[in-house]
């Protein structure tokens, strides 16, 4: 991968492409009016010089608006979850999660609930500080909810486990040792949302039922206090792909020829990126992966890693749906801009509008794998009247 970003900036400085002139443009349009090649639209196809995918920290996922725990494609999750605020005499405690959503084919849902034994803070926890600090032991039992009815319905579903009383009841005696609960679900090829204590409307709740000194029993809610899903890859991701993601904050830098062959007094009628998806490494669900598409303004390279400083607002924001096999995006204006000033082409960088939203990636076809399927840039242009 180092190797790559070296070789890539060198690339940025090298004709690749190849171009052909003829009038099948990517859309059916009609030709102007004009002598010689005026008014006949013209094509070219830039195949890109390199792609590349850098991986940024990992993110913590503590402000997200939703929890996620499974196993799918190489990544793992687990969340923590913590409650406080109540006192008395714990008859009976339940815990009450809100599901957003499903994704993955797995039959296997088996979700536990352990205690968590050493401290955590929701805005810079992440899977290697936790480090594991939890009992295997499991305190809760979850209610029996068959998972087709989970699927069919998991964005009204609540999933409920019934506590062990006296863990709460400890959590009262001495709250330097309420660490709260940790959440696995450790069946392969299912990953689960679930609603934190930052949605709009669902939270996860504590249900308690108190016994009163008056020997009455009382029902109180408490919400939680603090929450954020751990996460981490089990596999290595092939490198002939390259991604953009959440979670890892994958972001993908793609670097185009310059555009030579076409004279700059030119106009771009139309130009497109099209990247072929490949849906078997991809993980995404029912809500799609949101993107933004930037222009890089410069690139450093600082310890082996490609540092990118981008435009101020994005060319464009888009997103891509689980079905999706193919993404196509209009890039006319930049394209125009690089035909007029040649040194501002210096590529683009594909990256998630929100990398603490959940797990989810998307993988595309890169060169160095299948060319029929890698990075396109299909340009349409007409020349001016001589």
């Amino acid at each position: 991968m180092t190797n790559l970003k070296l070789l890539l900036l060198s690339l940025l400085f090298v004709l690749l492409f190849s171009a052909c002139t003829n009038n099948d443009p990517i859309q059916a349009r009609k030709d102007l009016l004009g002598p010689g090649d005026y008014g006949r639209i013209l094509a070219l196809q830039l195949a890109s010089l390199g792609s590349d995918t850098s991986l940024g920290k990992v993110e913590n996922a503590g402000r997200g608006f939703y929890l996620v725990a499974g196993n799918l494609k190489g990544v793992q999750s687990q969340f923590l979850i913590r409650f406080a605020g109540f006192s008395g005499a714990v008859k009976k405690a339940q815990l009450a999660l809100p599901i957003h959503l499903f994704t993955g084919a797995g039959n296997d849902f088996s979700p536990s609930v352990h205690r968590v034994t050493g401290n955590w803070q929701e805005d810079s926890v992440t899977a290697a500080k936790f480090n594991s600090q939890f009992d295997p032991a499991t305190v809760g039992t979850r209610l029996s909810v068959g998972l087709d009815s989970l699927r069919k319905n998991s964005d009204k579903d609540t999933l409920w486990f019934n506590l062990d009383s006296t863990l709460v009841q400890s959590w009262i005696a001495d709250t330097t040792m309420n660490f709260g609960l940790l959440i696995n679900s450790p069946a392969p090829e299912l990953l689960v949302e679930y609603h934190s204590r930052h949605g709009a409307s669902k939270v996860p709740r504590l249900k308690l039922v108190l016994t009163q000194s008056t020997g009455r029993d009382t029902t109180l809610f408490f919400a939680a206090n603090a929450d954020a899903a751990i996460f981490s890859r089990t596999l290595a991701l092939p490198e002939d792909r390259f991604y953009i993601g959440n979670g890892e904050q994958f972001k993908t830098y793609l670097a185009f020829a310059p555009l030579d062959t076409i004279p700059s007094n030119a106009t771009i009628n139309h130009a497109e990126l099209r990247l072929s998806i490949d849906t078997t490494l991809s993980i995404n669900s029912r809500d799609g992966f949101n993107f933004a598409v930037d222009s890089v303004l410069a690139i450093s390279d600082s310890n082996a890693t490609l540092k990118f400083t981008v435009g101020f607002l994005p060319i464009t924001l888009s997103s891509v749906l689980a079905t999706d096999q193919t993404l196509t995006l209009n890039l006319t204006t930049l394209t125009q801009s690089w035909l007029l000033l040649p040194d501002k082409n210096r590529g683009l960088l594909i990256q998630s509008t929100n990398p603490t939203r959940n797990l989810s990636r998307v993988a595309f076809f890169a060169d160095r794998n299948r060319p029929e399927l890698a990075p396109r840039l299909l340009i349409d242009y007409t020349l001016p009247p001589k």
